[in-house]
């Protein structure tokens, strides 16, 4: 799917699931402009990176938040319990398939849905969370 001539503003875009779907919509064309927190000379790499990359602009980006690995390191240290284990119990407790939902599968559907494929879509709302919503 080409997105070549679209422009994307992504928050939350310079880690993690943001990141990830600027990866994969700067890799069907998409031009972008970033949104997120971090150290701004890796930012700044960051940008050069995707550009490079996919042959696409990459806006200067701003900064955002971060949450859920300072919440499952919280909720370790609370417990008593290793990273791994928090994050383990933590899905075990509200999601079936047992792992997260990675940045390339937000990706691909941050890219279909922003296809020709996907025009005549309206007012859905797509859950990708391994069946958490599903409880």
């Amino acid at each position: 799917m080409s997105l070549a001539g679209k422009l994307a503003l992504l928050t939350g875009s310079t880690s993690r699931i943001g990141l990830g779907i600027a990866d994969a919509l700067a890799g069907a064309g998409a031009n972008l402009l970033l949104n997120g927190f971090g150290d701004e000379d890796a930012i700044g790499t960051l940008r050069a990176t995707l550009a490079v990359k996919h042959g696409v602009t990459v806006g200067p980006p701003r900064r955002g938040p971060r949450q859920a690995r300072q919440q499952i390191e919280a909720r370790a240290a609370n417990e008593g319990k290793p990273v791994e284990q928090a994050k383990h119990d933590l899905l075990a407790e509200k999601q079936p398939s047992l792992e997260f939902v990675t940045t390339e599968q937000l990706g691909a559907l941050a890219v279909f849905l922003w296809s020709d494929a996907a025009q005549q879509i309206r007012g859905a709302a797509y859950s990708v969370d391994g069946g958490w919503v599903a409880q």
